[in-house]
Order: structure tokens, then C-alpha cells, then sequence
């Protein structure tokens, strides 16, 4: 062994000096981007409180196992050449999905990275990065009741930061000193009429929050606001919005499913009720070709009615449960769009803050699961 690593030794120091210093090294900083950890930008507030915008976090590829690249492209870049506009990739798919062995499987809890399924302008693995908490994992039944997540029938714990639109009522229509809603770490979005408020807190906060003299009331939502005889809110999707997008389907935000989230190799029972559901699926994740005609459900060419996915499949969703676009909008999360599992904060950025508090510096190296 001593020979054979002195032979290398000899040999790397016969490369040239630009080759040891420039192309060997960033040949492993991208190898290591690829199939060990890299880190990502928090871009929006789906995640928060757990994780914030201007989060930078690394995510641990091995966790699930590194996807191998099914495209080329320009390194260190992933949809365009910065400040260009320029794609950064060839658009053709050089080899089939595959991935090398993880170190662990999906679990229900995990915050974890993957590519956008929804996306139909891009290969697989050049679509956009979301960050979400995986709700349900294959095979798992999955219900939202009254904002509630419920999987196998059995109640799920929120995530302890988990934010949810509240209703705030105040005793003679008195205003709420913002010192308060500061210490309790709650976000006033709007006040609705006089002496009636739009908040997003945990539900820790909600309850010390109604301890206070001045509430009256505080109402989380946990349905669509005028059946709770609530002011409307144009911000609360239409059930057309929501996955599956069929009028035979009448969920919300808060109240969704119950519906069995696809497991490998586990039949699926088709109907033409629940085909909107794994549509998807069959057709855009699968790859196979569906037609109805005459009440009868075709797979490339064939009647069935039933279906065995040939991956698995997740469902995510934010911790910020009703300002986040995630399973709920657009579906099942497939196997081959797994990118990572978030690991550590390496760096907090408030881009609204004053310049001298800027960095988080009590965010930076904390574990991202939370």
C-alpha cells in the first residue's frame, strides 16, 4: 500500500503546476458538490420559523444516496449562466436516472431538498430546488382535518415553529402595542377592521397571546374563512387550485384527502374518480401514455384498473402552512427528484434588516432539523 501511494505521490507532482493547483481541486470541490453536501439559498418564507429566507444550508446528498448527473452543463451553475439569461446546460438527457446507495431513507419529519415535479421546461435534474418537510412517505394514507395533519389515521405532532394564520379580536376594538406581537414573535399582516387583526404565529403564541387583557379572541384558521364566518381572504386558494385541480375534488388548505401516497411495486386501484390523483404519475413522472374512452381507463393502449408505480413517492410541505407552495398545489414529490437532506445553517443573511444586523450570527451552524 506504501509503494502504490508513493507511486502516486511521484506521479501527481510530474503533472503540470496548473493542473495540481487549479484543475485538481476544483475537480473535487465539484465532486463534492455532486455526490456529498452543497449548499442552498432559502429563498422564500414557506419554511419559517424553522428555516428563514437568507438561510444558506447544507444539504447532505448521501443521505438519500447522490443523484448521477443526467445532463451537461457549465460548473457551478444550475438553469443559466449568472447575470446572462443564458442557459447553462444542454438540453438533452445524456443518461438515465440513477442513483448511488444513501445512508438512510426518506423519513416522515425529515426538511429535505428536491426538484421541482411540476416543472415541464427543464430536464429533471436542472429544475428549480424547493425545501419543504416530508408530511407522508410511500404508501402512507394521507388527511389534513381542520389544518391538522393526519397519516394512517393517527395525529400527527405540528413542527414546534410551525406558523398558521390567526384571526385577532381585541376588547373595544383597542389597538395592540407591536411590543407585544415583537416579544411573542408574531407577524401582523394586516388589520382587517377596527379592532380586528391578520397574524401568522405558532400555536404556542396564539395561547399566550390570548392571555393577554386586551384579546378577545384569537380564531386560527382551519377552513376557508367565510365558513368559519370570517372575512374573506383573496389570498386562500379556490379548491381548482389545489392538486388535483378537478372539480370532483373539493378540498382546501385545511381540510385535504384523505389520498394514499404511491409506493413502488404497490397496486394502486384506479377509477375514474381517483385518476386525477395519479394521473401524474402514470403519464409525466412514469412516462406511460393514458386515455379514457368510453368509462374505460387505457395504459399505453391496454384497459386497466389499477396501476403499480414504479417509484416511490412523498408529499411535502412548509411550516409556514398557509403561505407555502408545496404538495398541496402541485402533488406528489417523486423518488427521482430526491435531492438531499438539509443538514446545517452555514450562514443567515436578512436582506430587510439595518446593515449592522444583517447576519444572523445566532443561526449560523444550527442544525436545519428542526
Amino acid at each position: 500500500m506504501k509503494k502504490i501511494w508513493q507511486k502516486i505521490k511521484k506521479g501527481y507532482y510530474k503533472l503540470p503546476y496548473w493542473v495540481r493547483e487549479w484543475v485538481i481541486p476544483i475537480l473535487i470541490i465539484l465532486a463534492i458538490r455532486e455526490f456529498v453536501a452543497a449548499p442552498y439559498r432559502i429563498p422564500t418564507t414557506s419554511m419559517e420559523n424553522t428555516l428563514l429566507a437568507g438561510d444558506f444550508v447544507v444539504v447532505s446528498k448521501i443521505a438519500y444516496g447522490p443523484r448521477i448527473p443526467q445532463t451537461i452543463g457549465i460548473p457551478f451553475t444550475h438553469q443559466e449562466i449568472p447575470f446572462t439569461g443564458i442557459r447553462s446546460y444542454i438540453p438533452i438527457e445524456i443518461l438515465p436516472y440513477m442513483r448511488l446507495p444513501g445512508l438512510d431513507t426518506v423519513k416522515r419529519g425529515d426538511i429535505f431538498v428536491f426538484l421541482y415535479p411540476n416543472d415541464t421546461l427543464h430536464p429533471v435534474d436542472r429544475r428549480m430546488h424547493y425545501i419543504k418537510r416530508c408530511i407522508a412517505v410511500p404508501g402512507d394514507v394521507l388527511e389534513i382535518k381542520k389544518g391538522e395533519v393526519y397519516v394512517n389515521g393517527q395525529l400527527q405532532l405540528s413542527p414546534p415553529k410551525a406558523l398558521y394564520l390567526h384571526f385577532v379580536f381585541t376588547q373595544n376594538n383597542a389597538p395592540i402595542n407591536p411590543v407585544y406581537l415583537e416579544q411573542l414573535d408574531i407577524k401582523l399582516l394586516g388589520q382587517l377592521n377596527i379592532g380586528s387583526f391578520l397574524m401568522l404565529m405558532t400555536k404556542e403564541s396564539a395561547q399566550r397571546l390570548q392571555n393577554l387583557p386586551i384579546i378577545e379572541k384569537v380564531i386560527r384558521l382551519t377552513d376557508e374563512p367565510q365558513k368559519l364566518g370570517l372575512p374573506n381572504l383573496p389570498f386562500y386558494p379556490p379548491p381548482l387550485a389545489l392538486f388535483p385541480h378537478s372539480p370532483n375534488f373539493k378540498w382546501n388548505l385545511d381540510n385535504y384527502g384523505p389520498i394514499k401516497i404511491p409506493r413502488k411495486g404497490q397496486k394502486i386501484e384506479l377509477t375514474l374518480e381517483n385518476l386525477p390523483l395519479y394521473k401524474d404519475v402514470i403519464t409525466r413522472h412514469e412516462g406511460h401514455k393514458l386515455e379514457v374512452k368510453d368509462s374505460v381507463i387505457y395504459i399505453d393502449g391496454k384497459p386497466q384498473n389499477y396501476y403499480i408505480p414504479e417509484m416511490n413517492y412523498y408529499w411535502a410541505m412548509g411550516d409556514n402552512r398557509h403561505d407555502s407552495q408545496d404538495s398541496r398545489y402541485w402533488g406528489f414529490v417523486p423518488e427521482d427528484h430526491l435531492v438531499g437532506k438539509a443538514w446545517f445553517i452555514m450562514f443567515s443573511w436578512d436582506s430587510n434588516a439595518p446593515f449592522w444586523r444583517k447576519i444572523r450570527w445566532n443561526r449560523i451552524f444550527k442544525s436545519a432539523q428542526q
